[in-house]
């Protein structure tokens, strides 16, 4: 009979009770290094959900894109801050309603800068909207309104994007999403649209 040997020599039937101590040992070493792999995978994907949740910005500064394309209904991916704080400024990206142009097609109109005392309390703003329920979810009815996007630029010339859908009522960025109830609180950062 042949027994376990760690070593990688072969032990006789002679050896029995050491081979019970290898077995012993090889199954708590295999153990042990079952409950580390279990542990570092634990914490890599606590990582990667911090990751995921937290507020994104995209390299580079950015101004207002040429177009707003509707789209579904967006899903969240994330669920803490919209965007994340310290913007040093904020463009309003205004898409005018054209029933001439292509149906969900938006044209930039114009883009205005938030006043200098508004930047913090629209992040604030944002940050608080509340999360869409999604037991109660809705389709997107409101057709036929200017659209939004919010531009928010970094001192680390780092961006963020924020859509801001009226048709859907909904706030988002990086995949957060947030419901807006009332359009003319986000709107009323801008005073002079």
């Amino acid at each position: 009979m042949i027994g376990l040997d760690c070593g990688g020599g072969h032990r006789t039937s002679d050896d029995r009770g050491g081979r019970k101590t290898r077995l012993a040992s090889a199954a708590a070493s295999h153990r042990v290094a079952v409950l580390i792999a279990v542990s570092v995978i634990g914490a890599l994907s606590a990582c990667r959900a911090d990751a995921a949740t937290a507020p994104a910005a995209e390299p580079g500064r950015a101004t207002c894109p040429e177009t707003f394309r509707e789209q579904a209904r967006p899903r969240a991916s994330r669920d803490v801050d919209l965007v994340p704080r310290g913007a040093v400024d904020a463009l309003l990206c205004v898409y005018p309603f054209d029933s001439q142009e292509e149906p969900g097609t938006y044209r930039l109109g114009h883009e205005t800068p938030v006043p200098a005392d508004g930047l913090e309390p629209l992040l604030e703003h944002l940050n608080s909207l509340d999360g869409v329920d999604a037991s109660a979810e809705r389709g997107c009815t409101l057709m036929g309104h200017d659209q939004y996007q919010i531009v928010l630029n970094y001192p680390d010339e780092t961006h963020a994007l924020v859509r801001i859908d009226y048709n859907c009522g909904t706030a988002s960025s990086a995949g957060a999403v947030r419901q807006i109830r009332r359009m003319d609180r986000v709107l009323g950062f801008w005073p002079d649209r």
